[in-house]
């Protein structure tokens, strides 16, 4: 009898857990959790930005960025009615070339450490599909910045990134799409390839 006392509330217990893994797994594949796979990496880098250097900065984020971008979406949005002129191999070189332009403006741009913090303030439904994860990067000596990202199940499967929006302001994909199509009406793809892959270089000079 004793026995059969203890085991009753350890089995429950057990049902209980196994009936909320599934909830616990998809809060950790889940939007938000996306994003702060993202601004967790940020602040690693970050804190060891000067014994990192550019170069280490680049390695750290480049894989992340591929994992939580969907950075085929991105460029294909951001190419407008022109993505359908591409190739199949200019479509993936400009992928690579835009995925490659981004990773080394993180890497120039996020190398000092101050205190800074991420803040997940929620996630709501979004226009058009996908959702809003809607997050601040809080700072010591300055006001903070409001950055919510747009996420969405990708072809691959998976929640992406595919825009972010700065200050409530416009949004990421818009002024890529403004600079793409300024070299795509005049000059075409492989120019536009070689614009992204030149950008990427100077963000490596400039440190």
């Amino acid at each position: 009898m004793r026995h059969s006392r203890i085991m009753k509330p350890v089995l429950g217990l057990l049902l209980l857990c196994l009936m909320t893994a599934p909830a616990a797994l998809a809060e950790t594949s889940g939007p938000a959790a996306v994003v702060e796979r993202l601004h967790g990496t940020l602040l690693q880098v970050m804190r060891t930005a000067g014994q990192l250097g550019y170069a280490g900065r680049l390695k750290t984020l480049t894989p992340v960025l591929d994992g939580v971008y969907d950075y085929a979406a991105m460029t294909r949005s951001a190419s407008g009615s022109y993505w359908k002129t591409f190739t199949p191999q200019q479509q993936s070189d400009l992928t690579k070339a835009f995925a490659g332009m981004s990773a080394a403006t993180y890497a120039s741009r996020f190398d000092d450490y101050d205190g800074e913090t991420f803040v997940t303030a929620g996630t709501k439904d979004a226009p058009g599909g996908g959702m809003l994860v809607q997050t601040q990067l809080q700072r010591t000596k300055a006001e903070p910045v409001k950055l919510d990202y747009l996420v969405k199940q990708s072809d691959g499967g998976g929640w992406r990134i595919v825009d972010v929006f700065y200050m409530g302001g416009i949004s990421e994909v818009a002024n890529q799409r403004s600079q793409f199509l300024s070299i795509l009406k005049t000059q075409g793809p492989d120019q536009l390839i070689a614009a992204l892959e030149q950008k990427a270089l100077q963000q490596a000079s400039a440190k």
